[in-house]
Parts: C-alpha cells; sequence; structure tokens
C-alpha cells in the first residue's frame, strides 16, 4: 500500500510539472494537490515509515508551487544556507523581468480600495521625488481576510505593475525542523531584497499565513526565537529614520487575531480583504464564464444574489464544476461543447455552500474595527 501511494504521488507530480511547462495552471495545481493528498495520506496511514520525513518535505514543496502558480510566478533561484549547501525546501524566489508575475490589475474583480491602498504605499514613492515623502512611506503591509478573496493575487497585481522584485516566503518552509539557521535565511532574503531594490524596482517581500512565522507562541525554541527577533529587526530596519528603501514586507493572513502584537506595530497599514459584495460577484460570474458559450437565460444578477457570503474562490470553482457539465456532455459528433444554461449554475449552487460562515465574517469586520489601518 505505501509503494502504491508513493507511486500515485509521483504519477500526480509529474504530470503537473508536465501541465507546469505546457502553460496549463489549473491542471498543475489539481495535479500537484492530488500528490499532496497522496503524500499526507501515506504519512497517516504509515506514522513510522522511515521516508516519511522526506514525503512531507515533498508536500511542502508542492505546495509551494501551488502558491506560486495562483499568483502566475516562476521561480528564478533557489536560495543556498549559511554552510553554502542547497536548501530546497526553503526555495525562496525572486521573479526576474522577463518572468515577472503573469496577472494585472485587470484581473482583480473588484477590491478597488484594497488596490488603492496598495497603490499609495507601494507604487506612488515610486512616482514621486523622495524629498516630497519628508516621512517616508510604510514598508509593512498587512493583508487579512477571508481565505479565498484575493490577497496572493492583489499581491502579484501590485508587483507585476511596478515590475518588482518579488521575493515569496513559506513560514512552513522557513520554520521547518529539519532545516535550521531559520534566523541566516531570514536574513539572506532582506539582504538580496535591499541590494535589489531600487526606485525604478522595488522589492517585495510576500509571507503568506504570515501569522506562522509573527503569531503568538507560549513556548517556542531557540530557534523560533532567534528567527522571530530577526525578523523584527529586518522590518524595523525597513523605516528607520533616514533610511530610503524601496523594500516592502507584505504579509497575509486568514486569521489575524494570532498576530503577536510586537509584530502586528511593524504592519504600519493594516487591510481588511473582503468577500465581493453584489456587484463584484457579477463581475467575478462574467470574469469566469468568458471561457464559456452561455444561453440566454443565464442571469448573473440572480448568480450574485444566489452566492451572497461566496468568496471569490467559491464562485471560480462554481463556474469551474459547471465547466466540467459541459465536458461530461461533449458530443463527439458536433465536436463542440454544449452552451451553459442557468440550471447548470443553480444545480451546482444548491450542491455547493460559501467555504466561510458568516460568524467568521463577523469576526474579520470586528477584528478590522479594532486594528484596522488603511
Amino acid at each position: 500500500m505505501a509503494s502504491e501511494l508513493e507511486g500515485i504521488a509521483s504519477k500526480y507530480a509529474q504530470e503537473a510539472l508536465k501541465n507546469e511547462r505546457e502553460g496549463l495552471r489549473d491542471k498543475a495545481i489539481e495535479g500537484y494537490s492530488k500528490a499532496i493528498e497522496a503524500l499526507l495520506k501515506l504519512v497517516k496511514l504509515y506514522p513510522d515509515y522511515p521516508l516519511n520525513k522526506v514525503y512531507m518535505e515533498k508536500a511542502l514543496m508542492y505546495q509551494q508551487r501551488i502558491r506560486m502558480l495562483q499568483m502566475g510566478l516562476s521561480f528564478e533561484g533557489v536560495f543556498t544556507s549559511g554552510s553554502g549547501a542547497k536548501t530546497e525546501a526553503l526555495e525562496v524566489s525572486s521573479v526576474s523581468q522577463e518572468e515577472r508575475p503573469n496577472v494585472s490589475w485587470d484581473d482583480v474583480v473588484g477590491l478597488e480600495d484594497v488596490k488603492e491602498e496598495l497603490r499609495k504605499a507601494i507604487i506612488l514613492p515610486t512616482k514621486v521625488d523622495p524629498e516630497k515623502l519628508p516621512l517616508g512611506w510604510p514598508t509593512g503591509i498587512l493583508l487579512f481576510g477571508p481565505p479565498g478573496c484575493g490577497k496572493t493575487l492583489v499581491v502579484a497585481a501590485v508587483a507585476a505593475e511596478v515590475n518588482a522584485h518579488l521575493f515569496y516566503v513559506d513560514p512552513a518552509l522557513v520554520m521547518s525542523k529539519w532545516l535550521g539557521e531559520s534566523e541566516k535565511n531570514v536574513a539572506k532574503v532582506f539582504e538580496e531584497a535591499r541590494r535589489r531594490a531600487s526606485r525604478s524596482r522595488p522589492a517585495i517581500i510576500f509571507i503568506d499565513e504570515v501569522e506562522a512565522l509573527t503569531g503568538i507562541f507560549s513556548n517556542e525554541v531557540g530557534g523560533e526565537a532567534r528567527m522571530r527577533s530577526q525578523l523584527l529587526n529586518e522590518m524595523d530596519g525597513l523605516h528607520s529614520k533616514g533610511k530610503r528603501l524601496y523594500v516592502y514586507v507584505v504579509g497575509a493572513t486568514n486569521k489575524p487575531w494570532l498576530l503577536d502584537q510586537a509584530f502586528l506595530r511593524r504592519f504600519q497599514k493594516r487591510i481588511y480583504v473582503p468577500p465581493p459584495d453584489f456587484r463584484t460577484r457579477i463581475e467575478l460570474f462574467k470574469h469566469y464564464t468568458k471561457g464559456l458559450k452561455l444561453t440566454s437565460d443565464v442571469d448573473f444578477n440572480v448568480l450574485a444574489q444566489r452566492t451572497e457570503g461566496y468568496t471569490a474562490h467559491d464562485i471560480e470553482e462554481v463556474c469551474r464544476e459547471v465547466q466540467f457539465r459541459l465536458i461530461d456532455d461533449f458530443d463527439l459528433k458536433r465536436g463542440e461543447l454544449r452552451e451553459a444554461c442557468m440550471n447548470d449554475f443553480l444545480d451546482v449552487l444548491s450542491k455547493r455552500r460559501p467555504s466561510v460562515s458568516k460568524e467568521l465574517i463577523k469576526k474579520y469586520m470586528e477584528w478590522n474595527e479594532k486594528y484596522g489601518a488603511a
């Protein structure tokens, strides 16, 4: 059974890599997800298996690939540890000019307030004479809100807008028990970001699930404490008086209430990324169905009404499920997909509930009232 699951994971990973090279992003993400599922199942079924450490490292690397693909990114390189050995588990990468995020503001449907705050914080300082900003600008930005609402996508979009060097940091890999010397790796990322950053091309250090690095810990070990101290010092150094560094730390979290107060102060801007409102849900349905043929009875207004509380990702999944219904009904004789009708969407919605509860949304809004700083 163990070797069978290992073979399944390997097969899915190889297919995912092939699809990634061919530009089939969604299929690649699906493949990596299935590979992760097989590896985690293997570890759960055989907790004492000697190769479990390797399998967990692979699962973490596949998760990294998924996140990078969701941002439209490609790896430019792999950082090394202090000893000079290649540390594939970390994979903190920047995006070169030729391989910058393949997204734009137009790919971010809605979130106009969020985009405006990021424009002011990141884009404006690159366009204005520094002497006109004597108090500097915010270098720490926290994006918080429910999963699937576009936090990662909007970071990729702003990075593409200013052609930034984008450094992606995965806390799960930075804090790996097998990695060691985490604080040195954190220092290396900031050192490289400062070296590359300029007014014409700033550097953005993006930390997804930032609470894993900056959360409240009651029993952290020595390595974790040193890493957190290093991160605090590095963030402090970005907005020291007299410095004009075009380096930004952007953190994203689904659990802002877990953040340590010391780190919370370092994020001068704390921006709520909410679920889409009614008008945005209409635009999301239009955006995700633009590649499908629709019958005249498809009413985006009705669909938007039926999806109150759904995230952008939820709506994307609804449209994807409709797409697969069309594939299931593919007519070989006609050689083309049929049109999607209103019943296709309603049938999918009857079986698919929003991924975020009203109680959780209320919790985000209460935290925003208390700590938000847009």
